[in-house]
């Protein structure tokens, strides 16, 4: 499967249209060095929107490599495969991760968020001249015309590329949310690196116009250089890939061998003359707490928390009032100040994002319950519980297979596993995520075997 020409990328057509617009806008309309630093800025923003609304989207289900690679084109475009290989990519099975979406969104959202900040007063402070208290007023004074066209083009050429892709298309809607919450920083780190350069130019340069087309064609060079080439290694095999992820059977139906209903299991099961029916109560959020031991990890994740919090402020908080006061007038000793702050609220951001999602994750799996009534034509699936609800109905002459299957994720000794069922359109579908394995690997073994009678 060949790699797109670059010149066709959508990306590189893109990129291409966000510089002549600043160019156009220099040389016709004589728009200054700030405000094509704050065109670059607003971009950063309009990404984060889009890519938060991707995180929320993302459904990562694949049912092979080839259906994982072709929910992240990206891969393809950086490492190609031959025809030989794609044609094999359809048989190997991929493993399959819980999402944790819980954890990378509000990461994400803190986190670019004040990355955009941060920024924003550092054109604001420093080369917009605007006072600290008051670093809003940049927009205000800079705002113009051109730059609102500039800006609802931003949203108009991302928000297309939004729908054609992830909406209508189905990618990213079913991306990895890790490498949807890292993609965008890629291209971010272009765009900051030319806000900084940017604002020394025209800190210490009074940028003119021609210096400001030069520094647009300057950013899009390193934009495209971007795209081009990729982080990371120079290829990856695939088949040994797909060798480890057969190795870990992740995803794999392998339950189906208890036969008698396992000591302290609470399910209820009833026999009738056409089936089986299940009802499965919760295992409720104190047992759960306790097969995770979630309850050590969050005392522990607030006590570090808490002191990263306190040693922040210890350590920054006395600049910053320096900063806000309009007292400090170093240029590089504010931008110090400002990056270690980037680097420390990053650190604590994730912290906090892990301490979120211990007592999620606690809720998830605790009040989990539901049914399954299984008769002589059908199997309906209801499940229930935090945050969602969901269900499945199918015939019987559809399910190839059903059974226990791991998830790849641990905590502590707790192993997540959960039911999986096949059908013969290829499908997988999942339900009970987070009961115990024995329990699954009992009720599938029922099932199997009255649906074996049927």
């Amino acid at each position: 499967m060949k790699p797109c020409p670059h010149w066709k990328r959508p990306s590189v057509v893109e990129m291409a249209a966000m510089t002549a617009i600043p160019v156009v806008g220099v040389a016709f309309f004589g728009w200054s060095g700030i405000q094509i630093l704050l065109i670059y800025w607003s971009e950063n923003a309009v990404i984060g929107l889009f890519n938060l609304l991707r995180l929320g989207l993302s459904k990562p289900v694949y049912e092979s490599r080839a259906d994982y690679l072709a929910a992240h084109p990206w891969i393809l475009q950086h490492y190609p495969v031959s025809e030989e290989v794609w044609r094999k990519a359809h048989d190997w099975r991929v493993s399959r991760y819980p999402s944790y979406k819980e954890f990378f969104i509000p990461a994400f959202l803190g986190h670019y968020t004040f990355f955009l900040w941060t920024h924003a007063f550092l054109l604001a402070t420093l080369v917009a001249k605007t006072p600290a208290h008051a670093w809003w007023r940049m927009f205000e004074a800079e705002w113009s015309l051109g730059m609102a066209l500039a800006i609802a083009s931003l949203l108009v050429t991302h928000g297309y590329r939004f729908w054609n892709e992830d909406l209508q298309g189905r990618t990213y809607t079913r991306s990895c949310p890790f490498l949807t919450t890292i993609f965008p920083y890629r291209r971010l780190l272009i765009l900051h690196l030319a806000l900084l350069l940017g604002g020394l130019a025209i800190a210490f340069f009074s940028l003119p116009a021609l210096l400001a087309v030069l520094l647009i064609l300057l950013k899009s060079a390193f934009d495209m250089n971007w795209i081009r080439i990729p982080l990371g290694p120079k290829e990856i095999d695939w088949e040994k890939t797909a060798k480890e992820d057969s190795e870990e059977a992740v995803g794999t139906i392998v339950g189906k061998t208890i036969k008698t209903k396992p000591a302290g299991c609470d399910i209820r099961i009833q026999e009738t003359d056409g089936g089986l029916e299940f009802e499965i109560p919760p295992r409720g959020i104190n047992e759960t707490r306790k097969r995770m031991r979630a309850g050590g990890c969050l005392v522990v994740g607030i006590i570090l928390v808490g002191v990263a919090a306190v040693m922040s402020v210890a350590f920054l908080g006395e600049h910053w009032r320096t900063i806000i006061r309009g007292e400090m007038t170093n240029y590089w000793f504010m931008l110090l100040i400002m990056t270690l702050t980037q680097v420390v609220v990053t650190l604590w951001l994730l912290m906090f994002s892990l301490l979120v999602s211990i007592p999620w994750t606690v809720l998830a799996y605790g009040t989990v319950r539901g049914s399954i009534e299984l008769n002589r034509e059908r199997m309906l699936i209801r499940q229930r519980g935090f945050p969602w609800h969901r269900s499945g109905d199918y015939a019987n002459d559809q399910i190839v297979d059903l059974g226990m299957s791991r998830t790849g994720s641990k905590t502590n000794e707790f192993e997540v596993v959960q039911l999986r069922i096949r059908l013969k359109d290829g499908s997988e579908h999942t339900f009970f995520t987070g009961r115990d394995a024995d329990e699954l690997n009992w009720i599938a073994t029922r099932l199997m075997m009255r649906l074996a009678e049927s």
